[in-house]
């Protein structure tokens, strides 16, 4: 396929008392992206016809996590597709929803100079917490939100591996934390409202050594392991002095809190400056091309000169062109996660 141009962002990973809702399962890869279980289903609601132009931003909160791959279409009245070849996006991605209907929920994703608006399957959507939530050593056992523990944000990093009794288990596996917990089912759901945790203030000056173990208590109970491969840089806050070899500590990320003891031995102090970001993402290689176009910042793109707008360029791109299309437009290979669409734009 031509024009692998656009990048496309995923998903996977403050102070603010939580809402407190949650064994083992470490490294459980679902077949289904809701486990077996209660029926999540979707709030039916009207579409965000601005959601498409003015992309991730506050006024615009409801998202949703990729949990699979599956069939997708440009337009509501469209037959649905398969994801084509190298196209079929990589879950988690996180996307946008602008319009929620009990058969397709309407998302869009972002990429460079570009979003693009398409339908998929609402059970294609993964489980997350709806909520932010603490994870719980096992069900029916809460932990306060102001204590040692692990916090997620609605739609944070986890991916759903098991129900049971009306809980859903939680593992979380990133760069810089390794972590599984149970969180109460009422609070997991499919689309969400994103809230991240505001840590633009936490100082955090101490790095972890490797496979570092956060407990609840001194020598008590591990909660999660931070550089589990040994390969990210984790820093974390102190939050007290040292007590008998063990210090507590915080672990601050927008999307992700990790709060425990860990051996003081495990922590060095960092160096002034920052460490790369633990947290993953992915993105398409730029490829070369034979005949391509201009469009300007501002381009509206559609599935036909009286079709549904599919596409907007944010940013100045160029993509393969087609053929002339009705005056005063033309036809362009617009690529997607999903496969590549034929989009008409304006000239």
């Amino acid at each position: 396929m031509r024009g692998r141009w656009t990048t496309w962002v995923a998903v996977l990973g403050a102070t603010a008392p939580l809402l407190a809702a949650c064994p083992a399962g470490h490294g459980a890869v679902p077949v289904d992206p809701v486990p077996p279980g209660r029926d999540v289903s979707l709030a039916v609601s009207g579409p965000d016809p601005h959601a498409l132009y003015d992309g991730f931003s506050a006024e615009h909160p409801r998202r949703a996590v990729l949990g699979r791959a599956g069939e997708w279409k440009p337009s509501f009245d469209e037959p649905w597709r398969e994801p084509s070849g190298d196209a079929s996006p990589a879950p988690p991605l996180e996307m946008l929803v602008a319009e929620e209907r009990s058969e397709a929920v309407r998302v869009v994703v972002e990429g460079a100079g570009m979003r693009v608006a398409l339908w998929v399957r609402p059970d294609d959507l993964a489980a997350v917490p709806t909520e932010r939530v603490v994870l719980c050593p096992a069900p029916d056992e809460p932990i306060a939100g102001d204590g040692p523990g692990v916090q997620l944000v609605p739609g944070g990093p986890g991916v759903a591996v098991e129900r049971k009794d009306g809980w859903v288990l939680f593992d979380v596996d990133t760069p810089a934390v390794r972590a599984h917990g149970w969180v109460i089912e009422t609070r997991v759901g499919r689309v969400y409202e994103r809230h991240d945790f505001n840590v633009a203030f936490e100082v955090a000056d101490l790095e972890t050594a490797p496979e570092t173990t956060v407990h609840d208590r001194p020598d008590g109970a591990v909660l999660a392991v931070l550089r589990p491969e040994g390969n990210a840089h984790v820093r974390v806050k102190s939050l007290g002095a040292e007590e008998d070899g063990w210090r507590e500590v915080l672990y601050p990320s927008p999307t992700l809190l990790v709060r425990g003891w860990v051996r003081a031995d495990r922590l060095a102090v960092a160096d002034s400056a920052p460490p790369a970001s633990a947290e993953p993402s992915t993105a398409g290689d730029d490829a070369q091309e034979s005949e391509r176009v201009s469009l300007r910042a501002g381009t509206e793109l559609r599935t036909g000169p009286d079709g549904d707008v599919v596409a907007f360029c944010f940013a100045d791109v160029r993509l393969d062109r087609i053929e002339d299309g009705p005056p005063p437009g033309l036809w362009v290979l617009l690529p997607t996660p999903w496969g590549d669409v034929t989009g008409w734009a304006e000239r």
